[in-house]
This record gives structure tokens, sequence and C-alpha cells, in this order.
């Protein structure tokens, strides 16, 4: 959707180094969060990996974290944005523990659109599963397989996309229950509301192959 991390995962990790390191971005002082690593972490740093990743399945207040599954693989993964609207329309498929990269490229790739989208799904970035992430909060979450339970309070709106060209009109709901799994796979159930739970409606559309 274009604009108008829990604890360290202890889930199960492959590779015997740290896949990335991750460090608090100083664009975030305003959320009261501080960090500063040593020189000597300072050095091991890949370029660019400077991300604040938050909820489920994601980064906290960690000095280095090891993504599951992606045990050699150090740079962030950016990918072009899908504009075909045909691809668009086609309801994505069950995401299984193989799909995990997916969801670590769709985290990158919202980062580097931070300055024009709040939100993405995986077949924004070409690939069509049940895959978002958003911005709540001023930090990014992903949630796999997500499933609105209930929704209330209906309003109508307009929303811009960065797939699409222009703003459509969209019906939302103020709140939202969504049942989804982290990046453990660990299923959680969770109310959201206000601009938050707009997002989250717009990336569940994707995921339904509705095109606002």
């Amino acid at each position: 959707m274009a604009s108008s991390a829990d604890r360290c995962q202890t889930a199960p990790v492959f590779g015997t180094r740290f896949a990335r390191f991750v460090f608090f971005d100083t664009r975030l002082t305003s959320f009261g969060f501080s960090f500063e690593p040593s020189s000597r972490e300072q050095q091991s740093i890949p370029p660019l990996i400077k991300r604040w990743y938050h909820g489920n399945g994601a980064v906290q207040t960690v000095r280095r974290c090891r993504y599951a599954n992606e045990g050699k693989r150090n740079e962030p993964m950016i990918r072009p944005i899908m504009k075909n609207e045909f691809f668009l329309q086609q309801p994505s498929e069950t995401a299984t523990s193989a799909d995990l990269p997916i969801a670590y490229d769709l985290l990158d790739t919202l980062a580097a659109h931070t300055h024009e989208c709040v939100g993405m799904a995986a077949n924004m970035i070409g690939q069509r599963k049940r895959i978002i992430v958003f911005v709540d909060d001023g930090a990014a979450r992903a949630m796999i397989n997500p499933e609105i339970a209930e929704a209330k309070t209906p309003y109508e709106t307009d929303e811009g996309c960065l797939s699409l060209v222009g703003r459509r009109s969209a019906k939302r709901f103020r709140t939202v229950r969504v049942r989804y799994l982290d990046l453990s796979f660990k299923e959680h159930v969770e109310t959201f509301s206000g601009f938050t739970a707009q997002i989250i409606q717009h990336e569940i559309d994707h995921c339904n192959g509705v095109v606002i």
C-alpha cells in the first residue's frame, strides 16, 4: 500500500554463521529506541544492512540476529515491483516454510520503498504466495497466510498502490482481527485498528487477487 521486531527468533536457523547483522536505524530515534554497536561490530556490518524489523518473527533489541533459512545470504534482496495487473488479479497460494526467503525479500523491498510505501504483498514482487509485510508504529512486520477473522465498523476511503497508477476507492473496516503465522510459523490472532488495520486489509486484498 502506498503512503498518503519482536525478539530475535530462537526458531531453527540453518548455517553456522550470522546471515545478516541487524542494527538500529538512526532514523527511528523518535520512537524511543537506541543502540550503538561497538567499533569492532561496526567493521562487521555488511553494506546497507541497517534494518529494524519488529513484530512476531522479527528483530528488536539485539545486536545480531540470524534469519531462518538464510544461512549464506548477507545482502538485502530488493526485488522489482510487479506492475502487471493481470498477474496481480490472480489469487495467491498458501505459503509454506519453503517460502520464507520470499518474506525476507519482501521486508528488504519494503525497506527500500519506505519513502512511498507502507505495506506490500508477495505478489507485488512477482511471488503468488500469501505473505504480507507492513509498517506498524514505525517498524516493519511480516505475516504469513493472514486471514481476517473479524471486521468491525466499515467506512469508505481511497487508496494508492505502488503497483498501480493513481488512487482508487475501497471499503475498509476500522478494526480487524487477524489470524496469521509469524516467521517461525507460529499461529497468532491479533487485533488491529486505524491506519494499520487499513494497510493490512489492503495487503490481504492483494493475496486474494483483489486490485483496488
